[in-house]
Order: structure tokens, then sequence, then C-alpha cells
């Protein structure tokens, strides 16, 4: 599970829909690479060619598909129904970290470790988006149209991600990839390097753990 978490309005949905067309593109060359071995009788082993990735056509291509956790119900467990939307071949904006930032005296150290337990147990990572140009992301918010939330609101949340971020925050979440966006200040969107960079990393993660489905 590969895990996109932050602030709103920082790109974290292009960001995950970009991943799984960039995995789709690696599953299609993968693909290429099967045929012409199954032709020529090879090994099943062989190296993909794209920063030293190296698969067996029998575990891939993962069947990576984007996912997307709407705002909770007032009927969601924060716990045990993270349990059941849990994927192991999933893109994922939003999941776990929502709980911390959005809602209060819900989720507690404990929970959050045993979370974490049940991601690593699928070779998950997770990203964080979070901007410290707070003057840059109140233009930006007051350019776009939120109806959920105020701009206040959105300005707290990201104090809260960008402590997960830089981790300062209590309890300390898992953050595997803290993405700055400050296009003022030569942050801007994730570029096509950095996007590989957590593919890959998630990718080699996934690549020891058993095939499911």
């Amino acid at each position: 599970m590969l895990i996109i978490e932050g602030a709103d309005h920082l790109g974290k949905t292009v960001a995950a829909k970009e991943l799984v067309s960039m995995a789709a593109d690696v599953a299609e060359r993968s693909m290429i690479k099967i045929r012409a071995a199954e032709a020529k009788s090879e090994t099943a082993e062989w190296e993909d060619g794209v920063d030293g990735l190296c698969f067996t056509y029998k575990d891939f291509p993962y069947p990576i598909r984007y996912a997307h956790m709407s705002r909770p119900n007032a009927s969601f467990n924060f716990f045990e129904d993270y349990r059941d939307i849990l994927s192991m071949y999933a893109v994922q904006d939003r999941f776990h970290l929502g709980s911390l930032v959005w809602h209060e005296d819900v989720m507690d150290e404990a929970k959050l470790r045993l979370i974490e337990s049940w991601l690593a147990a699928l070779g998950s990572i997770v990203v964080v988006f979070y901007t410290t140009n707070e003057e840059w992301y109140i233009r930006h918010l007051e350019n776009g149209k939120d109806e959920l939330f105020t701009v206040e609101q959105l300005l707290v949340a990201n104090r809260k991600y960008t402590d997960m971020a830089t981790g300062t925050f209590t309890p300390q979440p898992r953050v595997d990839f803290p993405i700055l966006v400050d296009p003022e200040n030569g942050f801007p969107f994730p570029t096509p390097a950095q996007l590989m960079a957590i593919l890959d990393k998630w990718l080699m993660l996934l690549f020891p753990l058993p095939r499911i489905g």
C-alpha cells in the first residue's frame, strides 16, 4: 500500500494517479520482457532496466490501482475499520494520518503502532505532502474552492502534517517520504524523478512478499 497523505490542495491526488500511471508503464515494459524471455525459453528472472529494478514474471506486474478514502462517517471505527480498507496494491489517497489531524482523541499511540505494523506487513510506505510557506498557501487556497473546510482549518491541518513530515508530531507517525511543496522557493510539485524514487522504494518492498490476488 502506497499511502499519500498531507494538506489539501498540494497535489496529493495528482501525484497518486501519476504513480499508478507510472506503475502501469513499468508493468507494460515488464510484459515485453516477459514475452521475450518466454520466446527464448530463458529463465524467469530478468532486469527491468528502470533504476535497477529486478523482478520475476511470476511476481510482476502487480495489480496497482488508485484508491481514495472519503471523509469518515459517524460510525467509522478509527482502528478496526482501517484494517478493512487495507489493500496491498493500492495507491491510497488519504488513510490513517487523517485521524490525527482532523479528529480529537480517536487515535492513540498504541493504535497507531498496530496500524503501522499492519502496513509494514504489506510492504507499505507513507508519503506526506506539506508546505512551510503559509502566505503562498493562503493565496493558493483562496484561488481555489473548498466546500468542506475554511482556510484557517486547512492551515491548522497543514501545520500538523508539517510536524509529521519534520518529525516533531506527537505521537510521531512513520513517514517515509516528506514532500515539501513551495513553488515560490524552488519546491514545486514533485518531479518525475521524485515520484519514481517513491515508486522504486515501494516496489522493492513488495517484491519479496507473497503475491496476493
